[in-house]
């Protein structure tokens, strides 16, 4: 099995669009001026929800993970099982001969809130956890016993949330699934807004951090600071086991490939924007799909120069359109229900749907869904519907 495989080769065609000039102090930094070419970078780093298995795929790349270091929420040890569809993960990675990620030495996904939902806004797509306006969109993906959307969700569940910042301080779901207990085990991400020597407000909420074991932070918790915060609730305190000093994004490291999925937060002009407060600059020479603005929903590619990601590519997502062939999956089916037209993957945990609109294989399957067995290996293409995966195609994964 080839470990790397661009989804764009498959499936998808985009029509680039020059993005304008980048800054010259850039372009001089990256050797515009005198001709000097960096040197060809090792490692990448990949930030973004997982849209795939069979290894992970990560912002349309196929990452081999077979050996990377799992962890969850910043301190727990994991297995590629613990990895779910909608997960926003971090990713460090060696690279292939075209700087493209390959083989991932570590993969952390961390959760954006958990907790209890205060309430729900059907009409606007909305609810409120911790403080957190949580949106959900096409992409969002649920999970949890019964859940199959947000009609399927009420106020005090508990609930444990994936997704990208919006940049106001709530955040975008690509993943929600109900927990068991909505106030033993919370966590919140989130600018300190006020702080003194015992406690500090994030999203409004007041957390007593004494005696929480505090992370990369030798000067005590500040105002200003982003922070991740793990506990319990008493009331509607948290009560911190654990605060650490977080960053949305990807490490930077100079001359890395990077590879980072997020919104914008701040923009100057469409050569100029920063993603998540990482900053972002156009050259001419990048391509470019849709209009950046402030507040859209982008995945920039590009290479770190002087702590400025340059863009080599830049796509704006429709947070409101899931695409046919948005997510990916190679491996074996699990178990199969013929008359539901359905089918298990990733050890039962994963359920596809196929229906009438369904490509399959010609040579491989000329019955159609007939041809479909337990322990199957296929690829399978499709587009989330809440807390499955519609197939738009099913083809013999070789």
């Amino acid at each position: 099995m080839n470990p790397i495989r661009s989804l764009t080769r498959q499936k998808r065609r985009y029509i680039w669009l020059s993005a304008g000039v980048v800054a010259m102090a850039v372009l001089a930094s990256c050797g515009g001026g005198g001709g000097t070419t960096a040197p060809t970078a090792t490692t990448a780093s990949s930030s973004g929800a997982i849209s795939g298995f069979g290894s992970i795929i990560v912002n349309g790349v196929r990452i081999d993970n077979s050996t990377a270091q799992t962890t969850l929420d910043d301190d727990v040890n994991g297995t590629d099982a613990d990895l779910k569809l909608g997960m926003m993960v971090d990713v460090e990675s060696d690279t292939d001969a075209n700087e493209n990620p390959s083989k991932a030495t570590s993969v952390s996904a961390r959760n954006f809130v958990q907790g209890p939902i205060a309430s729900i806004n059907a009409t606007n797509n909305q609810l409120t956890v911790l403080g957190v306006t949580v949106t959900v969109t096409a992409r969002t993906v649920f999970d949890g016993t019964g859940v199959t959307g947000l009609a399927s969700l009420a106020a005090g569940d508990g609930v444990e949330v994936y997704g990208i910042a919006d940049g106001s301080g709530g955040v975008k779901a690509t993943r929600i699934e109900r927990k068991a207990s909505a106030t033993t085990d919370v966590r919140v991400t989130g600018t300190v807004q006020s702080a003194d020597s015992s406690s500090f407000t994030v999203n409004g909420v007041k957390v007593r951090y004494l005696p929480a074991n505090l992370v990369n932070l030798p000067n005590g918790v500040t105002a200003g600071l982003l922070v991740r915060v793990k506990g319990t609730l008493s009331g509607a305190d948290i009560v911190a086991t654990k605060v650490r000093v977080v960053r949305f994004g990807p490490n930077l490291k100079e001359n890395r490939h990077i590879e980072v999925e997020g919104v914008v937060t701040a923009f100057t002009s469409a050569a100029s924007f920063e993603v998540n407060g990482l900053a972002v600059s156009v050259p001419a020479s990048a391509k470019v799909q849709g209009t950046v603005a402030r507040g859209v929903s982008v995945e920039v590619k590009g290479k770190v120069i002087n702590n400025v990601l340059v863009a080599s590519k830049v796509e704006v997502q429709d947070d409101n359109q899931e695409r046919d062939d948005a997510h990916e999956l190679h491996g074996k089916i699990f178990s199969l229900n013929a008359s539901a037209k359905s089918f298990t993957m990733r050890d039962g945990t994963l359920t596809v749907k196929w229906d009438g609109n369904t490509r399959f294989e010609a040579l491989a399957f000329p019955n159609g869904a007939t041809g479909l067995t337990t322990g199957l290996k296929v690829d399978i293409k499709g587009r989330v519907d809440g807390n499955v995966l519609i197939a738009t195609s099913i083809q013999i994964d070789k």
